[in-house]
This record gives C-alpha cells, sequence and structure tokens, in this order.
C-alpha cells in the first residue's frame, strides 16, 4: 500500500498522505505472517493508542517493509513489561522487518519503548530518525529484548527521554547493536 510518493517520488506526499488512528487502537497491525512483499510506503501514520505498538504494530511472525514514513503522536498505553513501543512495535518472532527513509517522532510509552519496541526480531532501520520520544520506563528511543538482533545503518536516535532507565537505547538480554 503506497501513496502517491511511491510512484511520483515527490516528498511531500508523504506529510500530506495521513493515516489517522483516532486514538482508537493500533493505526497499522501486520498480525497474519505478512512477508517482505508487504509493502507500507509513502505515509504519515499517526494518534494511534494501544497497549502496543500506537502508530504501527508488527507481530506473529510477519515482516513488511516500512518505507518513507513518518510515524508520529502515537501512544502505547499498557504498563506490563511486555508492552510499549508507542511509535512502532516489532515482536512475535517477527524475524527481518526492513524500516527504510522513515521518522519516528514524538510517540509515547506508559511502559518501555516510546519510540520503538523489539523483541524476538531482527529489524533492519536503514537512513530512519528516532526522536522526540519518550517512556515512562525504559528505552525512550528504542528498547530492545530478549532475542533481538537489531541492525542500524545511517539512523540517528536524538533527543528521547525517559522517567525510568536510558533515554536512547535500552537494550535487555538481546545481541548488541
Amino acid at each position: 500500500v503506497g501513496s502517491r510518493h511511491l510512484t511520483t517520488h515527490d516528498t511531500s506526499y508523504i506529510s500530506g498522505t495521513i493515516i489517522d488512528g483516532n486514538q482508537s487502537g493500533s493505526v497499522v497491525t501486520f498480525e497474519s505472517g505478512e512477508t517482505s512483499m508487504a509493502v507500507l510506503s509513502g505515509f504519515t501514520i499517526q494518534n494511534g493508542n494501544a497497549s502496543y505498538g500506537g502508530g504501527i504494530s508488527i507481530d506473529n511472525n510477519s515482516q513488511p517493509n516500512l518505507t518513507y514514513l513518518t510515524i508520529q503522536n502515537n501512544t502505547a498505553t499498557g504498563t506490563h513489561y511486555l508492552l510499549g513501543g508507542g511509535g512502532l512495535y516489532i515482536g512475535g518472532y517477527s524475524g527481518i522487518v526492513t524500516i527504510s527513509n522513515v521518522l519516528i517522532i514524538n510517540n509515547s510509552s506508559a511502559s518501555r519503548a516510546g519510540g520503538v519496541r523489539i523483541g524476538n526480531a531482527d529489524p533492519i532501520f536503514t537512513n530512519v530518525l528516532i526522536a522526540n520520544n519518550f517512556s515512562e520506563n525504559q528505552g525512550g528511543g528504542i528498547g530492545t529484548y530478549t532475542g533481538s538482533n537489531p541492525t542500524l545503518i545511517n539512523t540517528s536516535i536524538i533527543n528521547n527521554s525517559s522517567n525510568g532507565e536510558v533515554g536512547g537505547i535500552y537494550n535487555y538480554n538481546s545481541t548488541d547493536m
């Protein structure tokens, strides 16, 4: 699924084509084992509100490609330690998820990982900005948990904060990035 950015390469379509969650769950969900053939490109994903993955939730062996997105102003409300990921949640043995040319900004979590929560997955981030996200507990920008092996290429993690441990990247029992 893509905006007109997909065919025109005009970046104004990213900010002009908005998928708004209206504070009623994850804005976009991949939960049925989608393969790398599933592509989401050229949108602003905003105003999601869910226990985990307020903006985008990727679970159950799903491996989509996310490109040219702005993921902003989303919230993860769950307080259980397995929840979080205000902007993006990647879990459930999802393997390799590709995230490229994406902004993950101004998201929050009542638990862990304001920007991105990764558990049992191996995402590849290329040309990504993770900024101005907040978590109540750990990992304002990114939280990586058991069985994760994320790869960060030309990825900036700036100005994220947490009331608990670590504003930038919190890593628990995962392979080093």
